[in-house]
Order: structure tokens, then sequence, then C-alpha cells
């Protein structure tokens, strides 16, 4: 009898126990084997699942708890997935994980029904509830300091360390330089997915990911978690109570003001705008005093960490937010104070700062009262109207200020009174700052999934999964480099069944002859959107054409959570300034936005070296507080920025599913010396010519145990001539159903298997390689397959339309490959030289109707009606010998002197006409022939014009061939006459 087990297995590779198969030859376990799917490559993992059920047993009631009492107790969790191992006369042919679904019973006979995902699904499930703050290599304090910072520009994936590159996320704590808090701890994608492997117990084997160019990989920092703990904010906070003195302001001061408010404040003057000092006036150290004699800190107030005195000292860098909530009565023995505002004064360094609290309303204004001697009773809060940067060091002072409105001299005493219940809320933010430390796991985003940002990476790469279960190893590869060698395929001819039939099927039915390529959206950049609509397209994304064999509609391959970047230069003033990743939530035309982290995550090629301009001009950057500018960027891109054929800013690789082609023409000549293939080219041209010309086929092969344990789905398989109509290599995609006991005939899927030559994409979307880091704005819509960069406007309306740069096309199915010229119509027949056509031609026949090229000439009809080349005179006069122009329209030949030969060439084009009038009876005008090369009515004999008045009209129709159109000529009729009726 056949041994069968299921062991399940635990976290440390222990076995808990094993479910025992009372009857193998009943057993209704099948198993199935697949690597991938190319009926739908969106599936990355290859992954199956089957369900089987086995019988209750003593031993099984005993391991399994008993579950079909619904009173017991599920202390072992079946009701989660188990790590499993299925074993057969002593042969592990799959390890993966087992979930009980359901306990059936029926006459006292009870199964257990189970579902088994096998290989890949194994580190899938286990990977599938893992975070990013799940990394174990980011469990490490980082110091936010300018050394570590500057340190790590030149740090290299493998050492599992951050590198802060420049991308500008918003508004900067200088406007015109980079500070330490502007950059944040970007992770090298290759220590991500290793780690992330790690963590599950997984070892990880791909040439892929040891490649120079994928160790070039980061993911900007993004989530929400990038803030100081609860604990270290409370720690920090004050909440005090204003003492209650009578505060009295100093009126030794008088003042004439008209149309504005006159401030009394300690001695100190304020402009109308109530932020800085008038004109002319600075404060003094004796400015440092307090408005309030003290602070209550008596129960329930606090000062946690023994900041106040009669001030309050930051204790440490960071963004503070403050609240006065006020109930105090102001009297004045002269006119009526008509406003009231709080201020906190800044001492930091000897600088003071005003720094202002508003009311709820927004104005900072609480007090209106009227006619003489006045008593207001003031209440309100008011606070900072957005978190507020301090030093560690810095005093607050609060101060307030009562005004008057029209002409008042004199000085007139002011009191202030605070009730009881005014009191004043300091609180440090949570908004980490330069100069903190931070773990890097803590601050790390806590919702981005680490299986969907893998099988996102293996999506743009076109990755193949491998899983060994034996060995806990997972082999990544892209898809042309992970199926073996055709050399290697073995003849598995013997092992077909001949009593089940075989099916051929072509790949093309399962895809739409749109075939998109996607990166994820994200909601939160602003900047994408209007880039997008900018662009009539999205961004970084393609959609490629197949032939109308397929079917109407569109297959998407469309990433999770990875979101393409927008990049350009930088907007700060003064000096070249560099071309860096943009994370906005704002319109580029919109105020700089206030930084956010919480984007889809990112991928980008980094590097640090130098950028330059169109010019060649080196570019540059200020860094926190240096005088002088550096050169050498720790930038990072998605692809790299290319003007006019100038490399402005390079990384290692496109991460654009489209090619960069910069284009640029010297005349007729066509120069793309600096391309940069997209994601397509690279990694998926053969995968979609699989997909347009391979078949897949349908076939019953024998095979048993040990053949299914051996099985290697990257090696290929052939078939001999034996079989003609499906001789040649194969690829196993799936096993299905395989019996373990004993051989069986075997459902396989194949995929044929052969060097299938690259398939260039048909693209119905435009590239984004327009650079707009020079301040240009440059427009593309949709259906072009530019592939450039340009410096001025290029718009392509229509469809089906292919362009360069600096062009415009309107219309559908045009052709422009060469700039600075305009095409409309359809079906152009297009000239290096022309600046306009107007096509009108069929898809079967392309010809331009009216044209206008570089040199001046218009074209219509392929014949010039007006030009400015040397010898274009509409109609000329000729009285000798002279050679047909074909800018020339009419010849008025005099040949009252002597003969006139008129010449021919082969430069014209088909369609090139003239008209030719003798206008003298004397002499006569013919053609020279050149000894036959030059045919005229496809005759080489000459005709001749030989009487006053006579015209012909001339046609070029190509091969150094002319007809006569029309001829109103006497001697060749009568000539023609005569061999005719001979």
């Amino acid at each position: 009898m056949d041994n069968i087990e299921i062991q399940i297995i635990d976290a440390d590779n222990s076995i808990l126990g094993t479910l025992t198969v009372a009857e193998s030859d009943k057993f209704p376990l099948s198993l199935n084997k697949s690597i991938a799917n190319l009926k739908n490559i969106n599936e990355r993992s290859g992954s199956f699942s089957t369900s089987f059920k086995i019988a209750s047993t003593k031993e099984n009631d005993i391991l399994l708890e008993h579950l079909y009492y619904a009173s017991e107790k599920n202390y072992k969790d079946w009701d989660a997935d188990k790590r499993a191992r299925i074993i057969v006369n002593g042969i592990d042919i799959d390890t993966g994980r087992l979930r009980v679904d359901r306990v059936s019973a029926k006459d006292n006979d009870r199964d257990y029904n189970f579902t088994f995902f096998g290989d890949n699904m194994d580190w899938v499930l286990l990977m599938q509830d893992k975070y990013f703050n799940d990394l174990p290599y980011l469990n490490q304090t980082i110091s936010w300091d300018s050394t570590v910072t500057e340190n790590s520009w030149s740090n290299t994936a493998g050492n599992d360390s951050p590198v802060f590159s420049l991308i500008n996320r918003g508004e900067r704590l200088k406007p015109n330089m980079v500070s330490v808090s502007d950059l944040y701890p970007d992770y090298f994608a290759y220590d991500i997915v290793k780690d992330a492997f790690k963590l599950i117990g997984y070892n990880l084997s791909s040439s892929f990911i040891e490649q120079d160019k994928f160790k070039k990989l980061i993911t900007p920092f993004f989530g929400n978690n990038f803030k100081a703990s609860e604990e270290d904010i409370e720690a920090e906070r004050a909440f005090v109570r204003l003492d209650t003195n009578v505060l009295n302001y100093d009126t030794s001061v008088t003042n004439t003001v008209t149309g504005t408010f006159a401030q009394q404040i300690y001695n100190s003057y304020l402009d109308s705008s109530y932020s800085t000092p008038m004109s002319g006036y600075s404060y003094s150290g004796s400015d440092t005093g307090t408005l309030v004699a003290g602070y209550d800190e008596t129960p329930p107030y606090f000062d946690n960490n023994s900041n106040f005195t009669n001030f309050y000292t930051a204790p440490q860098n960071g963004y503070y937010n403050f609240t006065l909530d006020v109930s105090a009565s102001l009297t004045c023995a002269g006119p009526s104070p008509r406003v009231l505002r709080y201020w906190l004064y800044k001492e930091s360094g000897g600088t003071p700062t005003l720094i202002s609290l508003l009311n709820s309303d927004g104005t900072g204004w609480n007090v209106s009262t009227s006619g003489g001697i006045s008593k207001g009773v003031i209440s309100g809060v008011f606070e900072t109207p957005a978190d507020y940067y301090l030093d560690a060091g810095d005093k607050l002072y609060l101060r307030c200020e009562s005004g008057f409105d029209g002409i008042y001299i004199g000085s007139y005493p002011v009191s202030l009174t605070h009730y009881n219940n005014t009191t004043f809320d300091i609180q440090l933010t949570e908004r980490l700052v330069a100069g903190n430390s931070f773990n890097w796991q803590t601050v790390s985003d806590n919702e981005v999934s680490l299986l969907k940002y893998i099988t996102d990476i293996g999506k743009l790469f076109n990755w193949y999964f491998r899983t060994d279960t034996a060995t806990r190893t997972v082999y990544i590869e892209s898809r042309d480099d992970f199926y073996k060698a055709l050399t290697t395929a073995e003849n598995w001819t013997d092992k077909i069944d001949d009593n089940k039939q075989h099916e051929l099927y072509f790949n093309s039915k399962y895809y739409t002859q749109l075939h998109k390529f996607s990166y994820a959206e994200d909601s939160d950049d602003e900047f994408i959107e209007w880039y997008n609509d900018r662009l009539g397209f999205e961004f970084q994304n393609l959609t490629h054409e197949y032939p109308e064999k397929f079917k109407t509609g569109t297959t998407t391959l469309q990433l999770d959570v990875i979101a393409p970047t927008i990049s350009r230069g930088d907007y700060w003033t003064g000096g070249n300034t560099p071309i860096v990743s943009f994370l906005w939530d704002a319109k580029p035309e919109d105020t700089i936005p206030e930084v956010r982290l919480n984007y889809k995550p990112r991928l980008l090629y980094y590097n640090y070296s130098t950028q330059q301009d169109i010019d060649g001009v080196t570019k540059e950057w200020r860094w926190n507080d240096e005088v002088t500018n550096r050169t050498t960027i720790p930038y990072a891109l998605s692809f790299k920025r290319v003007v006019n054929n100038v490399l402005l800013a390079d990384v290692e690789s496109n991460l654009d599913f489209k090619d960069l082609i910069s284009f640029y023409s010297t005349g007729a000549l066509l120069d793309t010396s600096i391309t940069d293939n997209g994601l397509y080219t690279q990694y998926y041209q053969k995968t979609t010519r699989e997909i347009l010309e391979g078949k897949r086929l349908h076939i019953n092969l024998f095979i048993d145990l040990v053949d299914y344990k051996n099985i290697d789905l990257r090696q290929p398989i052939y078939f001999d001539n034996r079989y003609a109509d499906i001789e040649g290599y194969w690829k196993i995609e799936k096993i299905s159903n395989f019996k373990a006991i004993g051989t069986q005939s075997t459902k396989f899927e194949l995929i044929q298997a052969k060097n299938f030559v690259r398939l260039p994409y048909k693209s119905l979307t435009g590239n984004p390689f327009t650079d707009f880091t020079e301040g240009e704005t440059t427009m593309r819509k949709a259906n072009t397959t530019d592939n450039s960069t340009s410096r001025g406007e290029t718009m392509v309306i229509g469809t089906n339309n292919s362009v360069v740069p600096d062009t415009t096309t309107v219309g559908d199915n045009l052709t422009n490959t060469f700039n600075s010229n305009v095409r409309m119509g359809v079906y152009n027949d297009e000239v290096s030289s022309d600046l306009f056509q107007l096509g009108v031609g069929t898809s079967n026949e392309s010809y331009s109707l009216i044209r206008a090229d570089r040199f001046g000439n218009i074209i219509f009809n392929g014949k010039i009606i007006r030009g400015s080349s040397f010898d274009s005179t509409i109609v000329q006069t000729k009285t000798t010998n002279f050679t047909l122009n074909k800018l020339t329209d009419t010849y008025l030949v005099d040949t009252s002197s002597n003969d006139v030969q008129i010449r021919l060439s082969g430069n014209y084009e088909i369609g090139d006409t003239w008209n030719i009038k003798k206008t003298d009876v004397s002499n006569i005008i013919d053609f020279n022939m050149a000894s036959g090369t030059y045919q005229i009515d496809y005759s080489t004999t000459s005709p001749q014009i030989i009487d006053i008045n006579d015209n012909m009209q001339l046609k070029y129709i190509g091969d150094d061939k002319f007809i006569i159109i029309w001829v109103i000529l006497k001697l060749i009729l009568i000539k023609r006459l005569l061999e005719n009726y001979q």
C-alpha cells in the first residue's frame, strides 16, 4: 500500500504532527504546479491552490483537536494557515500552506476539508501581512544632522543605510537653500527586497537584483509616521495660567496718527501691518520685560520640563504651536480702545522677532467699544496660524497692544487685568526637525504592503518567481533570463498520451488589441494630475497596440502601489538650479505647498553627480547655510533628462515604459545619438512577441511521482517529428490535477519556446521626455509615438500620428520625422525639406496637396506656384538653349535669331509640368534627348515646335519619361498622322 503523509510544520521547521491517510488508493488529492501565466501577465507569482478532504480517524482527530465538535476550543488556531509538507512513499513532493476550510459529516462519517497552497504561495502568504515598518534592518537610530545626511550621499545598496537624496517635497525651511530638515531617509530598493524575504525566513537568489543598475534604485521616504512620539511631545508641554495682576501701559508716548491706529506697547511702535517695527525703530534690550508678573503652574496647570520663568525657553529644536485663551478687562482714561492684539516676542541670538497670535476670525482683533472712558471685557482664543519653528534656547515673551482709530493727540493711560481663567498652552508638535534622532523603523510606513511593493517591481521588470520550499529559497529573474537555453531541452515525445487529443491555441486569443502598461495612480499628487492633463496622456505609462486580429478592448498591467514621479528644475531663485524629482500636492503655478510625506511609494534611480544646462553650464545648489554653492548633487530621477541632444542629468536607466530618444535634425539628417530604452523595450519585447505570434498547447503526458518531483519549470521540453504538428520546443506553464499515486496521464499547458524576435511597441500614447527644466511649457496630445525631447512646443491632435519634437500635427495617420514643421490632414507624403504639408492621401497611397518648403517655395498638387530660389520666375523668356527648371511654370521661347534646344534632366518630381510657347516665326524648338536617355511620349525621338504661337504642355512622369498633355503643333500632328498612316 502506498504511504501518504501530510506533515504540519511550525515556524521553526519542526513537525507538529502528521495527518494520516487511511486508504491511499481512494485518496482524492491531486496536485498542480505552475510558474507563471502568459494568459495574464499580471500574475507574478505563478501560485496555485487545490482542495481535498481526508477522513476523520483517531490520529487525525487528536491532531486537529476534534474540530467537528462546535464546543471544542481551537487552541492551535486551525483556522489559520499552517505550513505543510506532502510526502508520498517517502518522497517530499510539495511544501506549502494548508488551511482547514470546514468539517463535513453524514451518517457518522466525517471528513476534514482542506485547501493546500503550494510552491510560490508559501512566501506570498507569509509576506501578505508584512509592511515597511516590519523590515528588520530599519530598526536603527539615526541622527538627523548635517554629518549623517551628507555622509549618506555616498552610501550604496547592501549596507542597510539610507540616502538623504535631494527631492523637492514642498516648502523648505529656508527658501533658497537646502537644509537638513528638507531631506528624508530614502530606502535602497535592493535592501528592501532582500530584507523582506529575510523577514519571512526565506533566502533570495537573483542575479537580476545583484546588477549595479538595480542597486541604484531607491524608494523615497513616504508615509505619515515621520514624527515625534506622543511621549516626547507630552514631556515638553506646558499649560499655565497667567497672573491676574493689573498691567499698566507706559503713558509717556504721545503720537499723532491719521487714518491708522496709534499703538502703545512698552514704548514700541508698530506699523499698520502689525508684523514689523515701524520704519526707523528697532527694539532694545529693555524691551525684553514681560507683560505679566508670572505664570501659575499649580494643578490643573503644569510645566512638565520647567521651561517657564518670566519667559518661555524652547527646550529643543522643533515646531511649536501656541494657544492663548484670554479672559480679561481693558480700561482707558481717554478715547475708547478699539482694538487689542496679542503677540509672542521671540529673542534668538539677540535678534527679536514678533510672532502673531490670531483670534478665531483670523484678524487678531478682539475689543471694539465706543465713546469716552471705557471698560471693555475681552475674551477669546488667540493662536498661531501654523506651527512655528524654534531653536533650542530661544526665549518667548508674551506681549499685547491696544490701539485707537482716528486723530488723537496726547497720552492716555491704559490698564489690562487678566481673570483667573486666562491660560497659555505651548506644545511641541509631532513634526521632527533637524537635530533630533529617530528610529528608522518606527517612522517608516505601516500601511503599504511589502508584497505589493515587491510584486510591483516584478511587474516593472517582468520578474518570474520560482520557489524551492525545501531550501526555503525564492529565485527571481526577468522573464527573458528566467528560462534555460533550448539546448537543455529534454525529449518528452515518449510521454505523450495518444488516447487524449491535444489542442493548439494562439496566445493572442487571450489579449485585446490595446495592451496598457501602467503605474499606480496617486490621487494625493496634484502635480502628476496637472502634468497628465497637459500631456494628454498618462505620464510614464505606455499603451501598446496589437494588430486588428486582436479583439477590441484594453488589457492592463497596472502597478498597485508604486506611482510615477515628475522631475523638473528646482524652484528656488538664484544660480543654475538642478533638476530634481517633485512630490507635490500642488500644481507648479500654485503657491509652494507645505511638506507632505504621505504619497504612494516611488522608484527612482539615484546618482551623486553633476548636472548641466543646455549651454553646458554646471548646475548648482546651496547646502545648509554654506556661502558657496555646490555642484555635486545627490539627486534621484525616473530617467535621464535631455534637451536637444544635450544630457542635462544622467541616471543609470529609464523607468518609463517608453523609450527615450533624443532627436535633433541637421538638414535632412536625423541623429538619435542619446537613447535610453524604456521598461517595455528592456523587459517586455519578447513577451509581447510571444503573445502576438506564439502558440500554446494543451496535451496529456504520462508522468509519475519521480517525474513530478524532478520537473524544473525553467527547462524546456521537446517533441520530435513523430508528431509533426507539435514538433519543436515548449515551456511548461502549468500542470493540472496530477494524481500522486502511480503513473498518470496528466494535463499540461505548454507555451511555445523559440527565439522570438523582439516586438517594438506601437504606441498610442506620447512620450514624456519633454524637458520642463529650462522654463518651457511643452504640451503633447494623445496618439503620438514621439520618443524625444523638445525645447519648443509640440502639439499633436488626432489619432495614429507619428511625430518628433517641435512640430504641430493635426489629423489622422500623419508622419512627421523632421522637426520644425506642421502637418495637417491625412496620410501625407513626407518630404524632408518641407515646413508645411496638407495631406490628402490614403492608406495605400500617401499624398500632400499643398506644401511649403524651407527654401520659400509653395507647391500645389506637385507644382511650384511660388518660389524664392534662383531662376524661379513663374514666366521666363528664353532666346538660347536652356534646361527645364522645375521652379518655372511657363517658357516664352524667342527663336528669331537661332534654333533653341531645350535640355532635360532627371532632377524633377513626378507631376512637374511646363508650358512652352514659340513666339517667333523663324527657326524651331526641339529637345535634347541625350542619346536616348530621355523619352517624350515613350519615344526617344525629339518632337519639334515649328510655327509661331505653337504651344506644348509637358509633364514629368518619372524614370526620365515625359508626356505631352496637350499640344497645338501643326507639324507634329501632321508627322504623327503620316506615321500612323504608313
